[in-house]
């Protein structure tokens, strides 16, 4: 595994209680695959999302599982993983969040870097907001803190519902 790009890449994320919930019956049937495979299990990483083995998936996988997604889901546009975290970032940006939020939620080195690509998008939500102050709407977010003891390997989380 690749170390983290910078000491900031380590940091708390946030998600819902039935997120947590789920995640911790998956720690708990992980617990089991573990004990069952002893010594032969790969304990080094501490992955979240492991082959059964402990063991990462291998790119390919992840690569290959996500066009599965995208095309059940009818995307036929050509997106990357990482096209998860910017379409993240976007649904940051239309519920309210300031690009300041963005960038320490994306952990870019500077506001620039997060105004430099999304900026336009800022503006344009700028514009529908209008609607929003109108008539009182405000976009609320309702989130639990969850935080993790480990840090420094990449896991790549895709929750189908």
């Amino acid at each position: 595994m690749a170390p983290l790009k910078t000491e900031n890449s380590c940091q708390s994320v946030l998600f819902s209680h039935e997120l947590a919930k789920e995640l911790k019956r998956h720690k708990l049937k992980q617990a089991e695959q573990r004990m069952m495979l002893g010594t032969l299990y790969f304990t080094e990483g501490d992955l979240v999302f492991e082959r059964g083995d402990g063991f990462p998936y291998a790119k390919s996988t992840l690569h290959r599982a996500i066009k599965r997604i995208y095309k059940k889901a009818n995307i036929t546009k050509n997106l990357t993983i990482h096209s998860l975290r910017h379409t993240h970032a976007v649904m940051m940006l239309e519920l309210g969040a300031s690009l300041k939020e963005v960038q320490e939620h994306l952990v870019h080195k500077s506001i620039q870097a997060t105004a430099d690509v999304y900026a336009h998008i800022s503006h344009t939500l700028e514009k529908h907001s209008k609607l929003f102050r109108t008539h009182e709407i405000r976009p609320y977010f309702h989130r639990k803190k969850i935080m993790w003891s480990k840090c420094g390997l990449v896991n790549y989380l895709l929750v189908i519902y």
